[in-house]
């Protein structure tokens, strides 16, 4: 596992690591980092309905960036993938707030893993 940036406080082990996983090791490492109410924020597909004037209803796949509140983690070990479901908690075009979505992390895709400080206080 590659750590391409890192931003962790000393005084309440809070903040973000920035991670490329490059081996199928390294996503089973990452499932166990992963908990409920942290946010993962990583590349997606999303599919964008649009309606036309008209009334023509339009959908095409899009990649965009998307922050997520960790609900759930499920670790695929077929495909080394793991798949992340939560809201997304940051302003989005094409998602709004609070809207559920999985972000599936691959191999050699970076991805940001953030413990959040609330829920760090609470566990201590």
């Amino acid at each position: 596992m590659r750590i391409l940036k890192r931003n962790i406080s000393a005084k309440d082990g809070a903040g973000s690591v920035r991670l490329r996983a490059e081996e199928a090791e390294d996503m089973w490492h990452t499932y166990h980092l992963v908990a409920p109410g942290d946010r993962i924020r990583a590349s997606t597909l999303r599919k964008v309905v649009k309606e036309g004037s008209t009334g023509s209803v339009t959908s095409a796949k899009v990649k965009l960036t998307l922050t997520l509140s960790v609900n759930r983690v499920e670790f695929d070990a077929e495909s080394c993938t793991l798949h992340v479901c939560g809201p997304n908690v940051e302003e989005s075009e094409h998602v709004r707030l609070g809207a559920f979505h999985t972000i599936h992390l691959e191999l050699n895709r970076d991805f940001t893993i953030e413990k959040v400080r609330e829920r760090l206080s609470k566990t201590v």
